[in-house]
């Protein structure tokens, strides 16, 4: 038999919801008791070192899961031999995945329709920043038209729920002061951490009919008509020794204007 009385505690809240990557207030205040431990840890914040020090005894936890996770506060009084469990429930909202767009280039004052979604199918709000040239900020597609004194714009795209959970991303729009071009390098080092893909840098160019790659011989080693997509520098998976190679590009700029061009790069190892 045991004189010893049963713990006693309240918790708030007991049930929380919070956004991903927020923390959650675990509170408890202990009127009796001598120790106490936490069967979830990982990641708990000011969790305490398990002993109550004097009644009443506070506990102010910070939560910080990356999915729904209970958090049980077990506490003990002295030889007690029944332990007081209280368990906090902390769902988590499911993260905000944001589709900025593509990295792109314009030409001076070319109108650029910019177009953002998110993971979220509830209905977001979405807001740019800065507004440097859009039409409107606070929608998912606007108009951004940039003059000749802007080198390049990084755009930050926030979509927020219902509820206020948010997520971010961005998109670099750079600014060329020439007509509507496509670039091509004349040489390129695949494998390697800078210049590694050999493409086409379109401006002003709305859309890319073709970019070929051939060999010495005339044979086709690669193709696109992908904007931002270019060759690794292989064919069937194998990589390929230093060479020439010819290349031809056509695409349309903004205008509707058909461009061409064609030339030879060095493949270098």
């Amino acid at each position: 038999m045991f004189n010893t009385a049963f713990p006693q505690a309240f918790i708030d809240p007991a049930d929380t919801t919070i956004c991903y990557g927020e923390l959650a207030s675990l509170n408890a205040l202990i009127t009796l008791g001598s120790k106490y431990t936490w069967t979830n840890t990982s990641p708990l914040i000011n969790q305490g070192n398990g002993v109550i020090g004097s009644i009443p005894f506070t506990i102010n936890a910070q939560a910080a899961p990356l999915t729904t996770s209970d958090y049980v506060l077990s506490i003990q009084n002295a030889d007690c031999p029944n332990l007081l469990l209280d368990t906090f429930h902390v769902k988590v909202l499911p993260q905000i995945f944001v589709n900025p767009g593509r990295d792109t280039n314009i030409v001076a004052n070319q109108p650029l329709q910019l177009q953002a979604s998110s993971s979220d199918t509830t209905g977001d709000k979405f807001t740019w920043s800065p507004v440097t040239g859009l039409n409107n900020p606070g929608i998912p597609n606007p108009v951004a038209i940039l003059d000749a004194s802007v080198e390049s714009v990084k755009y930050t795209v926030r979509a927020t729920t219902a509820v206020g959970c948010y997520g971010e991303n961005h998109i670099t729009v750079r600014v060329f002061k020439t007509q509507p071009d496509i670039f091509v390098p004349n040489a390129f080092t695949p494998a390697k951490n800078i210049n590694s893909l050999f493409r086409p840098i379109p401006v002003g160019i709305s859309s890319l009919q073709f970019f070929r790659v051939y060999d010495r011989w005339g044979r086709l080693v690669y193709s696109t008509s992908q904007i931002g997509q270019g060759w690794d520098g292989t064919i069937g998976g194998r990589p390929q020794d230093s060479d020439s190679f010819v290349w031809m590009v056509r695409g349309t700029d903004y205008k509707g204007k058909t461009i061409f061009k064609k030339g030879t790069m060095v493949l270098i190892r």
